[in-house]
Formats: C-alpha cells, sequence, structure tokens
C-alpha cells in the first residue's frame, strides 16, 4: 500500500482499470472546476524516466526534478490538444512507473502536486526491536502490509 496528503477540498476516486498491469489510478478533482490531478502506478518495460517520456510524450520538456516519496523524478511539462501546458512527474523504480499527472492550472494544482508528491509514502513499515529487553519485556518486531 501506499499513502499521500492532499487537501481536503479536492475528491477522490479509485479509477483502476482491470488487470495486472495497474496497481493504482486515483484522480482527485475539485468540485469546483473540471481540474483534475492523475496519480498513476503500473508496471514498466522502461528502467529509467526519460526512456520512458521519449516513447510516451516525446513532445514535452524537462522541466526539472524532484522526488516522488523517496524515490528520485524527473517533471516534464506537456501540452494537449487546446494548446494547455501541464506538468507530469515521473518516476521508475523496481519496474514500477509512478507518475502523477496535473492537469489543474494555477498556483493550487502546482502546490497540490508538491504536496502528494512529498509526502507519498510505501505502507510497509517496520518498528525497530531495541537491543534488549527493560524490565523483562519481551520485543517482538513487527511488519504492516497492507
Amino acid at each position: 500500500g501506499f499513502s499521500f496528503t492532499y487537501p481536503s477540498n479536492l475528491e477522490i476516486s479509485d479509477d483502476t482499470p482491470k488487470g495486472e498491469e495497474y496497481y493504482a489510478v486515483l484522480t482527485l478533482k475539485s468540485s469546483q472546476t473540471e481540474e483534475t490531478l492523475t496519480i498513476s502506478i503500473k508496471d514498466t518495460k522502461f528502467k529509467n524516466a526519460d526512456d520512458w517520456i521519449k516513447e510516451e510524450l516525446p513532445a514535452s520538456k524537462l522541466f526539472g526534478a524532484g522526488t516522488i516519496g523517496e524515490i528520485s523524478a524527473k517533471q516534464y511539462t506537456f501540452t494537449n490538444t487546446e494548446n494547455t501546458e501541464y506538468l507530469k512527474t515521473v518516476a521508475i523504480d523496481l519496474g514500477i512507473l509512478y507518475e502523477i499527472t496535473n492537469l489543474g492550472e494555477g498556483a493550487f494544482w502546482e502546490e497540490t502536486s508538491e504536496l502528494i508528491a512529498s509526502s507519498f509514502s510505501f505502507g510497509e513499515q517496520k518498528v525497530e526491536t531495541p537491543a534488549a529487553p527493560v524490565d523483562n519485556a519481551i520485543y517482538e518486531e513487527e511488519e504492516v502490509i497492507e
């Protein structure tokens, strides 16, 4: 599993297609506009974001770099058929593509995209076991898997 933080005024929907390629496709939408932000996680044959973007969005331009969680990511701008420029953040790790597509305009959507990318975390957590038990207590390692 994974988690992330997003503004409370957005509605989130699970739009994951059936099949084994996708792990998740989530759409965040404002109730006041038609603008959206999409998070997609799926298997990929590509080893890095540059190779993926060359094939999937060859007309896009490198905008910057960042992270999705702790995974290095690159940001690209691309233009839709109506000549509106959008931002896509892409990371690839262990054959999995993490993609945040910002289809909203303005500072709110840019900040939301940055918030999601920086707060993104994976669900597997380990609780460290102390080196020596105190007061005859027994400590066992726990692992949370969703």
